[in-house]
């Protein structure tokens, strides 16, 4: 059996950015369902290494190998074992998974483009 003690589940919790500073990698297997991805926008924000599916990056745009590891299902825990292995690579994909949160869901972001986006309705009419 491959060794595991180095992997925690820890079900629910009460605060999760509390729990997602206390490791590296956020491991987000999404095989099923769809609907908002916030524990990976919340990994990306807090600067972990995000590995994941296709369907756990719908709707967000990731760029595979670069802001996050995408991979399908059978791929999954062998990609997540390899990265565990390789600080560097996972340090590397953290730091672009945080910029693509800056570049691309931040708050300040999300603000500004709700209000250019509204801004128009406050023109007068032609």
């Amino acid at each position: 059996a491959a060794d595991t003690a180095h992997i925690v589940f820890t079900g629910e919790v009460a605060f999760a950015p509390e729990e997602l500073l206390k490791y590296d990698i956020l491991a987000a297997p999404i095989f099923t369902g769809g609907g908002t991805k916030f524990k990976i926008v919340e990994g990306l924000a807090l600067g972990r290494a995000v590995v994941t599916t296709p369907l756990g990056n719908e709707g967000l745009g990731l760029r595979n190998g670069k802001d996050a590891l995408i991979v399908a299902s059978e791929l999954f825990t062998e990609t997540l074992k390899r990265l565990l292995e390789a600080p560097d690579e996972a340090r590397e994909i953290a730091e672009q998974g945080r910029l693509w949160f800056e570049q691309n869901v931040h708050p300040d972001k999300v603000r500004r483009s709700i209000v250019e986006r509204i801004s128009v309705f406050s023109r007068p009419a032609l």
